[in-house]
């Protein structure tokens, strides 16, 4: 098992070699007028990746621009896989992302989760934001990852106040949110 730093979109660059067999992996791949972070082309399949930082959570133009990318990959006939940045690669997160495509032999030592006290939290996501996030943990909990939504989801509650993590605004599904795991 390979253990890796914090994932950000440098260190994902390096490992992804090791994720898949006989891969040839594209940084920066341009598409139309937008740059991706990653093209990954395998002897069975080819697909884009982004690592989604804080703003493609707060930023309506990130939004909108991811948006397009979606749409645009889409029409091509291929994939799209966004990592957000509070979550790390794990057995568990690898096989959620690449749908058991790729060897689940990486793993962060560090936490998923929003553990970095500088991080942006949900309470500073906007409206879309906010859906995507909740999208993405229960689509976790769903597909039975949620070893990984139950690990951000502790890591909020030891480090957080429900007011700092989630705001004091009752979006869709805040309280609900906080309230899923028992304490």
């Amino acid at each position: 098992m390979k253990h890796i730093e914090k994932l950000s979109e440098k260190v994902l660059g390096e490992i992804l070699p090791d994720l898949f067999d006989n891969c040839i992996v594209t940084p920066q791949k341009k598409l139309d007028r937008y740059r991706i972070d990653f093209y990954v082309e395998t002897p069975k399949n080819n697909f884009w990746i982004e690592f989604d930082g804080p703003t493609h959570f707060t930023n309506t133009k990130t939004q909108l621009r991811d948006i397009r990318v979606n749409t645009m990959i889409k029409s091509l006939g291929e994939t799209i896989v966004r990592i957000p940045y509070f979550v790390q690669l794990c057995p568990s997160s690898v096989y959620y992302f690449f749908s058991g495509k790729a060897n689940e032999t990486i793993y962060s030592e560090y936490e998923s989760g929003f553990i970095d006290p500088k991080c942006i939290l949900p309470a500073d996501f906007n409206q879309y934001g906010w859906d995507i996030f909740m999208n993405l943990y229960s689509d976790m909990i769903r597909k039975d990852c949620s070893s990984i939504s139950r690990e951000i989801f502790e890591n909020a509650r030891r480090m957080y106040t429900k007011d700092q993590f989630l705001g004091i605004s009752d979006r869709a599904g805040m309280n609900q949110f906080w309230d899923i795991f028992p304490t």
